[in-house]
């Protein structure tokens, strides 16, 4: 178990800095954009982050878990998301009328160009990010986000003094994809894959398929309700309350980054050598589970109760209508927390096929949320019903994941989980009264 551990104090470690970096960067732009801004960019990068999704096609965890790759194989892969990311970034190119006829918002079409760029760099980032993360390379991964997310924030700064605020906001997103693609590349000489190149053995992806066939399709459910909200806000609400919602969503997700999305890199490739022990998966699963709720309770309750000190110091008193937003938010970060993880372990077993299964139902309960929530008109009411589709998410695909892959022990995983979830209640409780 302590092999594990520190493999994700490594990732940890690495994820921090650049977190660290990225909430920094946030803060000055915050400041120096309006929320209309942020809203603008954030409903164009809504539908890229779908496009980024097709790109991997969950190449990513299927790459992860390989033993071995020859080089033929590995430049041909490489080769295909090359294609793939001017494949998409032409296509999303081509959506460019639809998106702004969708938003109505004309304003947009001059954000799509430089969204289509960060396509095809992170597309072709895929491979030599999978191969870092395969070898455990959190150090240099951690150096590519700081690097580009420092470049990119010195090149808006710049940009913002001659050129309009939405042209300088969105050439962000370029920079901080091309930056990163260049210094992951180099870096992939010392990983035991190698620096790939562009090779035309496209084939070579045919054995990953039925890893990342159900990964994509997972991916897939799992983006469109987790960001219809954000469609639906920009449709029907305006650019101006998505950028509150965007940020208050974003500010949400920090302690899932500092406590999930920092490790989950280190759970697949150091557990895929006990996939044939689910016993051994299942303690480690569980201990690490109990640790991560009861952070991720102290993190939402931090954030309940200072919510308006964090919003002010962080990104000025322009956005001081998030605050109500952001509480309700908090309340849904230790559900959150403890299910992003889950994910790593049905890949260690390589049953996204589960994975697939979880995400239908989560998309069903979520789509649900979300439809509902913004037919109230309330982004208040929204949050509620997210809050509870989470939880009814978090029941299922634990269910599925201790009746199909750990053998069992769903209720001693449930129990080591009560502490979090009667400070879950109490918060909610709190906020009902307030209401």
């Amino acid at each position: 178990m302590s092999k594990i551990y520190r493999a994700i104090a490594r990732s940890m470690g690495g994820r921090y800095l650049t977190y660290a970096v990225q909430f920094a960067s946030l803060m000055i732009l915050a400041r120096l954009f309006s929320p209309e801004v942020f809203g603008l960019v954030a409903s164009v990068q809504v539908f890229y982050l779908f496009f980024q999704l097709l790109a991997d096609g969950g190449l990513a965890p299927a790459v992860i878990s390989l033993d071995a790759l020859e080089k033929r194989d590995r430049d041909g892969i490489f080769g295909l998301t090359i294609v793939a990311g001017l494949i998409l970034a032409a296509a999303f190119l081509a959506l460019t009328p639809a998106i702004t006829y969708f938003y109505e918002a004309n304003a947009l079409s001059s954000v799509v160009p430089y969204i289509c760029i960060a396509l095809i760099f992170n597309t072709m980032s895929i491979f030599p990010i999978s191969a870092l993360q395969r070898q455990q390379s959190f150090y240099q991964l951690a150096v590519s986000g700081v690097v580009a997310e420092l470049i990119a924030l010195t090149t808006v700064l710049i940009a913002r003094s001659s050129i309009e605020p939405l042209h300088a906001l969105a050439l962000r997103l370029p920079v901080y994809s091309f930056v990163n693609y260049a210094t992951v590349h180099f870096f992939t000489k010392w990983t035991d894959f190698g620096r790939p190149r562009p090779g035309a053995h496209f084939s070579a992806v045919r054995p990953l398929l039925r890893v990342s066939g159900f990964q994509m399709a997972f991916n897939a459910l799992n983006y469109f309700s987790r960001n219809l909200d954000k469609i639906l806000i920009a449709k029907h609400m305006g650019a101006a309350t998505l950028g509150i919602y965007d940020r208050s969503y974003s500010l949400m997700r920090y302690p899932l980054q500092l406590l999930t999305f920092a490790m989950t890199p280190a759970i697949q490739p150091v557990l895929r050598s006990h996939s044939n022990d689910p016993d051994y998966v299942r303690g480690i699963h569980t201990d690490l589970a109990f640790k991560l709720s009861l952070l991720s309770l102290a993190c939402a309750a931090g954030i309940y109760f200072m919510a308006e000190t964090i919003v002010v110091v962080a990104f000025g008193k322009q956005w001081i209508a998030s605050v109500p937003i952001i509480r309700l938010l908090s309340l849904s970060i230790p559900v959150q927390v403890v299910l992003s993880t889950s994910g790593s372990f049905f890949q260690t077993f390589r049953r996204t096929d589960l994975m697939f299964m979880c995400g239908v139902f989560s998309a069903i309960t979520n789509v649900g949320a979300i439809i509902w929530g913004v037919s109230t008109g309330s982004v208040e009411m929204l949050c509620w019903a997210l809050f509870v589709s989470f939880h009814i998410n978090f029941l299922q695909a634990y269910y599925l994941l201790h009746r199909k892959v750990l053998n069992g022990g769903l209720g001693a995983f449930m129990l080591k989980l009560a502490p979090a979830m009667s400070g879950v209640l109490i918060l909610a409780a709190v906020e009902l009264y307030r209401g």
